[in-house]
């Protein structure tokens, strides 16, 4: 090969042409300038390279002799030829001449790695540079059966000839190269090159791109969660060519692998190193992965991988549904998860909530793993909700990996209506109507707080009993009920009722559930409809005739009285009104319309000369006086008028009512309004009855007026009379005269006042002749007849009267406070009456003495301040409004308290194994909240004791109030003192009080005592004090049979000694601070409190209402005394069981507001008065200044009643036998005092 000589710059060309990049900037930077180097070779870095000449001509650009006579094309023009793998290449190649072409040759650039080193350079000796370089040289291209020239290899594996006729328009074909079964070896740099026979060359180079598909190699597959993997890959060949996209299919090869392919992503990015994160599988599920790249040459080999997935928390329950539901219940099903991700499902979890979100039940199911929870059996019930209230259910499954989701959208469903509550506030109200002329009630109620439902409408039943005579002198009972449905929210009805009835009214509300609970009885609930007279009077007309039809001279009259039906009204009396007509006249035409507008007079008057003188000058006068009254209660068949008998039922303290038309007057004012009345006379001494009732009353029902007398309207009024009795009177008839008259029923009325109605006139009877065997009158006869209107024996007898009734009332109260004196001393109460009170208490029979009307009473009800909240800084001044007036709003409060409950029994209290285990037969306890001990053998009673649980004001604390125990109870005392595990007992009585046993002793004062065997109580320590005892047990169950010995427990026992039964303490502080030592002792976590008394209800009341609103005092604005006795009251019948005892509460939570906890300890008292001395305030006054200008700001004046009970009880101290002297002046004081 030929060689030439270059200089650096050539060798740098050659290089740069012909040596890898990487090759030639080694050789750039590292040649030796000074090294000599022979021509043909070049020596760089001491390899000895060889250039052949054509490459240094081509390198240097050295044209031969004949250039541009020849050269080279090779096709396609842009010198790139791409081919498939196993595809057959021809490269073409046209060599024009204008000389002989010698030959054509094709050649490929080879790359080649060389190592050889020049020893003797010692100049380099960094082993670096001893590394291997890469070198290209060219390689004539060996023909076979693969490779060859022309399109068809018909030289036998030999180059083509160049002919000497050779041209430019050669064929294409005769020079190129074909290449069968290309392989990735084929890829490379071509060169054509021509030979001239004047050794000129020319040349052409082509690039051969074999084409293949891309090569794809899965590095890893990991899953990232249960339900998603990552693939990473690499691109390990392109295959030559651009690689458009990357192709992921996935198959499920848990059950079997022949599953079907599922395309995930058929467009993944090229990249040459990429992965690829598919979701949503399912956890525990085996999957094969395969991937294939495309590119020119088209799909790569498929490349797979499997991975399994870990297992996971179940899916969610998608299916939920309703099997049941009632009022208060939930029965819903479920059906399993489609899949338990690789994990057995062991329990759900089931939450339900209100309608506000809040969560109110958080279940377990339990899986039976023997059924493995088949859906038939995935079923739970919700107890105890609300009716008609809207839930939301929730359902998750769980397995040992944890718990899935929550059922998803949140499952809604409802309960049914339910058992409504009754409706509140029911108010009966009895009224008479006037326009419509009857008796009416208006009922009115407020829905119920908790309607349990969509209200539909409410169902009033209205039940009325009386008790009435009939028209045949016989007691019949009138019994009814009737129910009237109200289909809308109406909350009022009014409805016309019967007269003379005792009223009671329940409500139900209706909902979809049907009639609810029925309302309460109370005093609101009943009423009774006013009395009337009867409707009418039958057969008045025939009711009179002559005594002795026979008897041509008789003048006197019979009358038969009707038995008339009182189912009206009681009837109190029978008045007869005779009307002596005038001779030869008609009696429709002197007689009124109606006997209501008949004058009534005296029958002295009517059978005097001057009357008859008046009538004989005046046709028109009629005369009628009241001949008899008979009581409904003696009521004879019939009477003789004129026989000179009369009686009366008038019993003077009742006043007496008129009918309209009815007025006493005296002779002047018949004179003066004649015009209004009927018949007008001037007789001396008369009385004349006329009522006009032209100016009706607006109101047009029933009222009361300021006096408390009953205003029944336009059609009666009253009028009270000294005595009517004077008007009564029956004497001889005339004769040959015509009579008249009527009857009048009387009807005993509201507020002890008279309604009446008048028969129709009876048909006239003319009596007998003028007897001649009967002389005339004495002349003294009207003067006696005048006798008993005679003012001066009115006065007489008024006088002896008074006399009398003072002389019985000194003698009554002389015999009474004998008598009060023995009670007080055998019943125990201390209490000081003063002589009202006195009289009150022996009459009524109260113990408080106190008598409040019931139209006052009534109308204290109607209040609304009964119950309502006061306000803490408010209550000194409510206490003192209360307390005046003889606590008359004290007492009225009290009275309105609840006495009984419809859904509180106390059956348990009445069997006979348990009587007789009731200290007293009136106080018996709830079987609603009383205290159930564990029974012993079955034996009937064995859990009975008098005591029941009272949960304090607010549900603060929780109390057993129990009654004291009797000597066959003190097993049954220690038995719940042990089971209720009670640390803390409260005893607030002694154990004799004024010589009756009030509580056994329950404990030992020396030692142990055994009770029954069953337990031992011991007393370790006895502390005493002023005003109470704290006694400590040790309480040790004796059970033999017990595998562990039983722990003894310690009970402290604190005893209130200055409390008196029925009666309140002096004083509050003394309470007060009794109640703070327990308070100090008691902790909620060891038990309830146990608090007796006697009874268990009286003071262990009073006890518990002050405790329970000590807190509403320290804590609150505002407390509820009412309120909070009467919760009390509705755990355990009687609580805060008397009138004093209730205002006590008043006095004690009023001394806590005011003055707080004032108790100092002794050892305290000098350090506490030195801090006071030291405090400053406004106005230059220390601490002891303040308090004590706090103390005389109190709220309670220092009044005449607190000043003569200071005095009282100073001078008691003295001798005890002040007290008869000053007894009569002791007045109950019912607010604290502070000195």
């Amino acid at each position: 090969m030929d060689t030439i000589f270059c200089k650096d710059l050539l060798l740098q060309l050659i290089i740069n042409s012909y040596l890898s990049p990487k090759a030639f900037k080694t050789a750039y930077l590292s040649r030796q300038h000074e090294t000599p180097w022979n021509p043909g070779i070049g020596r760089v870095f001491g390899i000895n390279v060889t250039i052949p000449s054509y490459m240094l001509s081509r390198a240097l650009n050295i044209s031969s002799p004949s250039e541009g006579l020849m050269n080279a094309q090779v096709f396609p023009n842009a010198q790139v030829l791409k081919e498939t793998l196993n595809d057959t290449a021809i490269l073409r190649c046209k060599i024009n001449v204008n000389t002989p072409l010698k030959n054509v040759i094709w050649e490929k650039l080879i790359t080649s790695k060389t190592n050889n080193y020049d020893n003797s350079d010692t100049n380099n000796s960094n082993n670096d540079d001893k590394k291997a370089l890469q070198s290209e040289f060219w390689e004539p291209i060996i023909y076979d059966d693969r490779r060859f020239l022309g399109t068809n290899n018909n030289n036998n594996g030999k180059g083509p000839k160049a002919s000497n006729n050779s041209s430019s328009g050669d064929d294409l074909d005769r020079f190129s190269l074909t290449i069968r079964s290309l392989r990735k070896s084929d890829n490379g740099t071509y060169v054509c090159r021509g030979f001239s026979e004047k050794s000129n060359e020319t040349f052409s180079r082509l690039d051969l791109f074999v084409i293949e598909p891309a090569k794809l190699d899965i590095l890893a597959i990991e899953p990232i969660n249960p339900r998603s993997v990552n693939i990473s890959w690499l691109l390990r060949s392109n295959g030559n060519t651009q690689v458009h996209r990357i192709y992921l299919e996935v198959r499920n090869i848990t059950e079997s692998g022949d599953s079907e392919w599922v395309e995930i992503d058929g467009n993944i990015a090229p990249n040459r190193t990429g992965s690829y994160t598919v979701f949503r599988l399912i956890p525990a599920y085996s999957y094969e992965f395969r991937l294939a790249a495309f590119n020119d040459a088209g799909q790569s080999d498929w490349v797979t991988a499997n991975v399994t997935m870990p297992p996971d928390v179940p899916s969610p329950v998608t299916q939920l549904h309703v099997l049941s539901r009632t009022n208060e219940t939930i029965w819903i099903g479920w059906r399993k998860p489609p899949e338990d991700n690789g994990a057995d499902i062991i329990e759900y979890i089931l939450e339900l909530s209100d309608a506000e979100d809040r969560l109110l039940y958080n279940k377990s199911f339990q899986i039976n793993r023997e059924t493995g929870g088949s859906g038939s059996r995935l079923m739970f019930m919700f107890v105890g909700l609300v009716p008609a209230t809207n839930y939301t259910v929730r359902v998750r499954a769980c397995s040992s990996l944890g718990c899935g989701k929550w059922s998803d959208p949140k499952f809604q469903v409802s309960t049914l209506d339910g058992i409504a509550e009754a409706p509140e506030n029911v108010v009966l109200r009895c009224y008479y109507d006037f326009q419509r002329s009857s008796n009416r009630v208006n009922i009115t109620w407020d829905p119920p707080s908790r309607s349990r439902g969509t209200i539909v409408g409410y169902n009033v039943s209205l039940e009325g009993h009386s008790s009435y005579r009939n028209s045949e002198n016989q007691m019949e009972m009138d019994n009814f009920k009737k129910i009237y449905p109200i289909e809308s929210n109406e909350t009022s009805l009014s409805l016309d009722v019967k007269p003379n009835t005792n009223y009671t009214v329940r409500l139900c509300t209706l909902n979809k559930a049907g009639c609810g609970e029925l309302s309460v009885i109370t005093k609101s609930t009943m009423c009774y409809s006013l009395p009337t007279v009867p409707s009418s009077i039958p057969g008045a007309g025939s009711l009179l005739s002559l005594a002795d039809p026979d008897d041509p001279f008789c003048r006197q009259l019979k009358l038969k009285i009707p038995r008339i039906s009182e189912r009206n009204g009681h009837i109190k009396c029978f008045k007869i009104v005779i009307i002596k007509l005038p001779k030869n006249t008609e009696t429709n035409l002197v007689l009124p319309p109606t006997p209501s507008n008949v004058n009534i007079t005296s029958y002295s008057y009517v059978h005097s000369p001057a009357f008859d003188s008046l009538q004989s000058n005046d046709s028109s006068v009629v005369g009628a006086y009241i001949a008899d009254e008979l009581s409904a209660d003696n009521l004879p068949d019939e009477i003789i008028i004129g026989d000179g008998e009369h009686s009366t039922c008038e019993d003077g303290r009742i006043p007496r009512r008129i009918d309209p038309g009815y007025i006493m007057t005296t002779p002047s004012d018949i004179h003066n309004n004649r015009n209004n009345l009927v018949n007008t006379v001037n007789p001396s001494n008369s009385i004349h009855i006329n009522i006009h009732t032209d100016n009706p009353s607006n109101d047009n029902n029933l009222n009361f007026s300021n006096n408390g007398n009953l205003n029944y309207g336009p059609h009666y009024s009253t009028i009270s009379l000294t005595s009517l009795d004077k008007l009564i009177a029956d004497g001889p008839l005339d004769s040959s005269t015509n009579y008249t008259g009527f009857i009048e029923v009387r009807v005993l009325g509201p507020n002890n006042v008279y309604i009446t109605k008048q028969s129709d006139y009876f048909d006239p009877i003319t009596t007998g002749t003028f007897d001649p065997r009967i002389g005339s009158l004495s002349p003294l006869s009207p003067i006696f007849a005048s006798l008993s209107d005679s003012a001066a024996a009115i006065l007489f007898g008024i006088v002896c009267g008074l006399a009398l009734v003072l002389f019985s009332v000194l003698s009554v109260i002389c015999f009474l406070r004998t008598k009060v004196d023995d009670s007080l001393s055998d019943t125990g109460d201390d209490e000081r009456l003063g002589l009202t009170a006195l009289l009150r208490r022996t009459v009524v029979g109260t113990k408080n003495g106190h008598i409040i009307s019931n139209g006052v009473i009534g109308s204290i009800n109607g209040h609304k301040w009964i119950g309502q909240p006061i306000p803490i800084q408010n209550l000194p001044n409510v206490f003192i409004e209360r307390h005046a007036n003889s606590d008359l709003l004290f007492q009225a409060e009290f009275e309105a308290l609840p006495e009984n409950f419809a859904d509180r029994t106390s059956i348990d209290s009445n069997l006979p194994e348990n009587v007789a285990k009731n200290r007293y037969p009136d106080i018996k306890c709830y079987d609603q909240t009383r205290v159930k001990l564990t029974p012993i053998d079955n034996q009937p009673g064995s859990d009975y004791i008098n005591a029941n649980f009272v949960e304090g004001y607010k549900g603060r604390k929780v109390y057993i109030c129990a009654q004291g125990p009797i000597e066959r109870t003190i097993t049954d005392f220690w038995r719940m003192i042990y089971e209720q595990k009670v640390s803390v007992i409260v005893m607030l009585t002694g154990i004799e009080e004024h010589g009756k046993i009030k509580c056994s002793q329950y404990w030992s004062d020396s030692g142990c005592k055994e009770i029954d065997k069953l337990y031992t109580v011991t007393l370790t320590s006895c502390t005493k004090y002023s005003d109470f005892i704290i006694r400590r047990f040790i309480l040790t169950k004796c059970d033999e049979s017990a595998d562990e010995e039983e722990v003894p427990r310690d009970v402290l026992q604190f005893h209130f000694l200055l409390w008196k039964d029925f009666l309140a303490p002096e004083q509050p502080s003394w309470l007060l601070r009794f109640i703070k030592r327990v308070n100090e002792h008691y902790c909620p976590d060891k038990g309830p409190l146990l608090v007796h008394c006697s009874a268990g209800v009286g003071r262990t009341g009073t006890f518990i209402a002050i405790d329970s609103l000590i807190p509403e005092i320290t804590c609150g604005t505002s407390i509820n005394i009412y309120e909070c006795v009467s919760q009390l009251r509705y755990q355990r019948n009687f609580l805060v069981q008397s009138f004093k005892q209730y205002i006590f509460v008043y006095r004690a939570l009023m001394e806590f507001a005011q003055f707080g906890d004032t108790e100092i300890e002794i050892c305290h008292l000098k350090d506490h008065y030195r801090q006071l001395k030291e405090q400053k305030f406004e106005g230059n006054i220390n601490g002891v200044m303040a308090e004590f200008d706090v103390s005389n700001h109190c709220s309670i004046p220092l009044t005449l009643e607190t000043l003569s009970i200071i005095v009282y009880k100073l001078l008691a101290k003295i001798s005890l036998k002040l007290r008869h002297y000053l007894y009569p002046f002791a007045f109950k004081v019912s607010h604290a005092i502070v000195v």
